[in-house]
């Protein structure tokens, strides 16, 4: 079987490196001498920011699928704290997620619902995937933005 038709994924190891490393290290919170409860509340809110606010509302909500307006500066804010969660790039992000909504539950689906639960959210991450080529496709709104290209470029 040539490269062409093979459906074997090879591993992205840059991304299992980072999360195996930043995974290790956030259990060294555990340790009585790095626990603090204002650490704790610290963790909360900057996950609400960069969640909350960076990935749910400005990438997903706002970017991908222009549920809603904001003037350019809160759009920019909001792209600002998606960068912040270690998701990849703005641009990149955006793209396989239209990506996955034009192609959802399909075998091109990069995270397909019916290849199971792991998969769709987590087990995807660890390999490369093979819609990124498409990216450019389903970011022409966007990509070329200075502010979009920087953060791309410079926060993934």
């Amino acid at each position: 079987m040539t490269v062409a038709t093979s459906n074997k994924l090879n591993f992205d190891w840059s991304v299992i490196v980072v999360m195996a490393v930043l995974h290790a290290g956030a259990l060294l919170a555990f340790l009585p001498a790095n626990f603090s409860w204002a650490g704790v509340g610290l963790a909360i809110f900057l996950h609400w920011v960069t969640g909350g606010l960076g990935i749910t509302l400005g990438w997903h909500r706002l970017v991908t699928h222009r549920s809603f307006q904001t003037p350019k500066w809160l759009e920019y804010f909001l792209v600002f704290c998606g960068t912040l969660s270690l998701q990849g790039g703005p641009i990149w992000w955006v793209g396989l997620h239209r990506h996955h909504h034009f192609y959802s539950d399909q075998n091109v689906d990069h995270h397909d619902s019916s290849k199971g639960f792991w998969w769709s959210h987590m087990g995807w991450m660890f390999y490369e995937v093979p819609a990124d080529k498409e990216v450019p496709r389903f970011t022409k709104d966007i990509a070329d933005d200075p502010v979009y290209r920087f953060l791309d470029n410079y926060f993934c």
